[in-house]
């Protein structure tokens, strides 16, 4: 769709120029009888172009800003703890947890809530390890798990995502 819009943009805008009386890239308009529709035709043009490319123009005007949430976690034994996001952009979401006590793994899970959940959304993982999932804007949950096996444990989790 937006290269359909692209090419009429172009077209248009090459229609302005030209005064009418244009046939390319798949369509064709008789010749302009006054200024005010060239003009009105240009800008069209330019509209329907900027259009096409809306979302790397808005990208690249306002980047994703990271956005780091630390929280520290007590987990007992088998234990589970879940952490709403609001994410107002698509993008990677990542989880780093740095362990305050002796080096123990847990089972953490990155979720949306528009997608089911999928093998790669899940993983075990130690300390100073960095787990990243893409996401699509709205709701998700960060979800973290401390195997039975495991004693008590202290956990900052840090999650960077973009704003």
């Amino acid at each position: 769709m937006s290269h359909t819009l692209l090419y009429f943009g172009i077209f248009c805008l090459a229609a302005a120029i030209a005064g009418g009386g244009l046939k390319a890239l798949g369509f064709q308009m008789g010749p302009l009888s006054s200024t005010v529709r060239q003009i009105l035709l240009g800008g069209m043009g330019i509209a329907l172009m900027v259009s096409a490319e809306w979302a790397p123009i808005v990208a690249y005007l306002f980047p994703p800003r990271p956005v780091t949430v630390t929280q520290t976690l007590n987990l007992d034994p088998g234990a589970a703890v879940n952490i709403p996001l609001s994410l107002k952009r698509a993008g990677a979401v990542d989880v780093e947890i740095e362990s305050e006590s002796e080096q123990h793994d847990v089972f953490v899970t990155i979720l949306s809530a528009s997608q089911p959940q999928e093998p790669s959304s899940s993983r075990q993982m130690g300390q100073s390890v960095a787990f990243s999932r893409d996401l699509p804007a709205g709701p998700a949950t960060i979800g973290v798990f401390n195997f039975a096996a495991n004693p008590k444990l202290t956990l900052t989790l840090r999650i960077t995502h973009s704003e």
